[in-house]
């Protein structure tokens, strides 16, 4: 991974293409599903393209892990 990956920041809008979801939606996941907090410059928020893609993979996993516990 090269720095600029690594680094990369997303804007709400972002964010929000990539989950398909509400604005709304998008801070009750922060409160309740451990989403991931922007980070402030003045008053845009930016959030980690690594912390956002780190928190979808823990939700498969979590999805896979409780499709194999019912079966």
């Amino acid at each position: 991974m090269t720095t600029t990956q690594k680094n990369e920041l997303l804007t709400c809008d972002e964010v929000l293409d990539i989950l398909k979801c509400a604005r709304s939606t998008l801070y009750v996941l922060m409160e309740t599903q451990g989403f991931p907090r922007p980070i402030k410059f003045g008053t845009a928020n930016r959030w980690f393209k690594t912390e956002v893609d780190a928190w979808l993979d823990r939700q498969a996993a979590v999805r896979s892990h409780r499709l194999t516990s019912t079966r």
